[in-house]
């Protein structure tokens, strides 16, 4: 059953985003610092599939604000509020780095419930969520060893198991590092990606984003393709409803 659930999320995923201009396909990626690391490479500059780019940035999924870079450097923002304001085709969100070195006893609850409600509201929305899993922290890093092991412990079990969940695609960036040789060389204070670091992260979230703008229809299991073809007409007419009733919202903000 939690099969099935994951492929009908991911069917109803893929077509939201063909009821989509890929002229206008609208890209958001927020989080912390990390975030910004991957954002400011070349791969990303290039914008080879020419997406409409955005970004926000937070100091941790318990910040309620964040010094926000949308519209001028400075300006405080709430980065769910921005996210829902762009309403972008996809929101690539990764945040738990900043979280696990709280020394607030309350951070990892905290955590579950705001990333929680944070992806139902972009599921509401109509916005297709890609869960960021957290790279390595190494023992290099100021006070590395406690924030790895909450990382390892809690953040990133807890957050693939969301995704699978909820059906989510995944960019997982402690998998991505750790695969390479030589990992921790490949961040200069330990938690930071160096330029080298920063573009294979950059590399990892374009494949996946693209992979969302143009689904395989390979990866629809064989045994499910009879039921999707049966349902695709409802699927879509959802698809369409809620591409529509999100933009509404959109138009509505806009003019208030």
């Amino acid at each position: 059953m939690a099969h099935r659930t994951s492929v009908l999320a991911s069917v109803v995923l893929a077509l939201l985003l063909a009821t989509t201009d890929a002229s206008s396909f609208v890209v958001v990626a927020t989080g912390d610092s990390l975030t910004n690391s991957y954002w400011y490479t070349d791969p990303m500059r290039s914008n080879p599939h020419e997406w409409d780019l955005h970004r926000v940035a937070s100091g941790g999924m318990r910040a309620p604000a964040y010094v926000g870079w949308i519209e001028h450097k400075g300006d405080v923002h709430d980065y769910e509020a921005d996210v829902l304001a762009i309403a972008p085709d996809v929101a690539v969100f990764m945040l738990g780095t900043n979280d696990a070195y709280s020394s607030d006893p309350n951070a990892w609850g905290d955590f579950q419930v705001i990333m929680s409600d944070v992806l139902t509201d972009f599921e509401s929305a109509g916005i297709a969520a890609v869960v960021g899993i957290p790279p390595p922290v190494t023992s290099t890093a100021a006070n590395g060893q406690l924030a790895e092991s909450r990382l390892s412990a809690m953040y990133r079990p807890w957050l693939r198991a969301q995704a699978e969940l909820r059906g989510l695609p995944v960019v997982d960036f402690d998998a991505l590092f750790r695969a390479q040789p030589d990992f921790e060389t490949l961040f200069f204070d330990g938690v930071h990606p160096t330029e080298e670091g920063a573009e294979l992260m950059a590399n990892a979230v374009i494949d996946e984003v693209a992979a969302l703008e143009n689904p395989d229809p390979a990866t629809v299991p064989a045994f499910t393709l009879p039921w999707t073809l049966a349902t695709g007409g409802v699927l879509l007419g959802m698809g369409l409803a809620r591409t529509l009733r999100r933009h509404g919202e959109v138009l509505k903000r806009r003019r208030s």
